[in-house]
């Protein structure tokens, strides 16, 4: 069975601004992806607010995405687990910028 090793996140000509009034997240603690309701779990561990967690659907946090700046920043990595299984998936991105959730 093909698994995914790695997750890189590249951007093109998707330049934004900061916005003045904004929050940065520094550290996601985990999540989680529910397949059949599509809805989407992040554990924030680290932010300018203090820890919290987002819960949404997939078409909601895709809705958010506003831009993105730099190459791929790699991160730690991600453990995905489903059925038991444990597997680590080496994660890349630009810094992304959304706007509110909803």
């Amino acid at each position: 069975m093909r698994r995914m090793t790695n997750l890189i996140i590249e951007q093109t000509n998707a330049p934004f601004a900061l916005p003045e009034e904004r929050m940065e997240v520094h550290l996601v603690a985990g999540g989680a992806y529910e397949p059949l309701t599509e809805i989407v779990t992040i554990n924030v561990a680290i932010s300018d607010i203090g820890p919290f967690t987002i819960r949404a659907s997939r078409a909601a946090i895709a809705r958010s995405l506003i831009g993105a700046t730099g190459d791929p920043l790699r991160y730690p990595g991600v453990i995905c687990s489903r059925e038991a299984q444990e597997l680590y998936v080496g994660s890349s991105a630009p810094v992304i910028i959304t706007s509110e959730i909803l």
